[in-house]
């Protein structure tokens, strides 16, 4: 029985204390405990996380690359809270700004990063510069990335020819990700 306890013991306890060591593992007080399952991540918060990185992982035209991005979210978005909390995060040399709009009110022209709905009121708009997220819906030539939930996983699709129309360029490593591309 020593000989199997023993190597358990090295790597934790010090010589004098490899006596007690073997006694609590002998009686199953110093066996590693299995880690339960973790809490699961609210959806918006990991939602919100994927479209803060869909703004490290893309390329803005110049004049957007010098500063911080704004991020503009409807009042009425399941994301709202979660995208607030990304207020102050390191972003493009400067700091993320988060803009809530009422329902119907455009964009403002300094919008970096657009979250819409896809039931949403707001007409699509292309601005140059300006990522559009839909949480939800499907790819319709404005909006450049959708985010889909699928089997417990939040995924997404890119569409590149309207980022390109507005500028922007995303990180290879960001497309090798995507569920799906056009």
């Amino acid at each position: 029985m020593r000989r199997t306890l023993a190597p358990l013991c090295r790597p934790i306890c010090r010589p004098l204390w490899r006596p007690i060591c073997r006694a609590l593992i002998r009686f199953g007080l110093l066996l590693p405990m299995p880690i339960g399952a973790q809490e699961p991540v609210p959806e918006a918060e990991l939602k919100a996380a994927f479209i803060y990185n869909f703004a490290l992982f893309t390329q803005w035209p110049q004049p957007a690359a010098a500063s911080g991005l704004s991020f503009c979210i409807a009042d009425s978005s399941a994301l709202k809270a979660a995208v607030l909390r990304l207020a102050g995060k390191p972003v493009n040399d400067g700091l993320v700004t988060v803009k809530v709009m009422a329902a119907g009110d455009p964009a403002p022209e300094d919008c970096g990063v657009w979250i819409v709905e896809p039931a949403s009121p707001m007409p699509p708009v292309e601005r140059r510069g300006t990522l559009m997220v839909s949480d939800g819906g499907s790819l319709d030539g404005h909006v450049m990335i959708v985010l889909a939930l699928d089997h417990s996983h939040v995924r997404f699709d890119i569409d590149t020819i309207a980022a390109q129309r507005a500028g922007l360029k995303f990180s290879s490593k960001l497309l090798r990700l995507a569920r799906a591309t056009q």
